[in-house]
């Protein structure tokens, strides 16, 4: 009596029959796979970086901002000169150039402040630009009055 084959024979003697990967389909799968986290990590680290730009150009911004608002509120006519300082803002130190020089105008001063960190104020972060005028100057503006309704129109 013949004795019968087990399917595993079977596969053995047959090329069509797989139990499972070769070492050749795995490897391809896992370099496909380190491509795909490769790139994907390249663009978390991107992100991170542009994050963190954007989070040092805007406290720059504000810096310069803040200094020429300071400058107006003074309600003094600013001499034309250039002055360095430094100033805290958000755990952090800047160093800030304001240079104050003069327009066609000679009741009109142009204010230009460029801000660094204060550790390299050679390297400039952000740019602002603004204008003072002498207080007390030209025509008073009429007071904006918001508008009136009467019975749904408007006066």
């Amino acid at each position: 009596m013949a004795r019968p084959k087990s399917s595993t024979m079977n596969c053995r003697l047959r090329t069509a029959c797989s139990d499972g990967f070769t070492l050749v389909e795995v490897l391809v799968a896992v370099a496909i796979l380190a491509i795909g986290l490769a790139a994907l990590f390249g663009q978390i680290s991107q992100s991170v970086f542009t994050a963190g730009y954007l989070r040092d150009s805007t406290l720059a911004q504000w810096v310069a901002v803040d200094r020429i608002t300071e400058l107006r509120l003074e309600n003094r006519f600013p001499d034309i000169d250039e002055t360095d300082g430094e100033i805290d803002m958000a755990s952090q130190s800047w160093r800030y150039t304001l240079i104050i020089s003069e327009t066609l105008w000679p009741d009109l001063r142009r204010v230009d402040v460029r801000v660094s960190f204060a550790d390299t104020p050679d390297s400039i972060i952000s740019e602002a630009t603004g204008f003072v005028g002498r207080p007390g100057t030209g025509e008073p503006l009429p007071p904006v009055l918001p508008p009136r309704y009467t019975q749904g129109e408007l006066e």
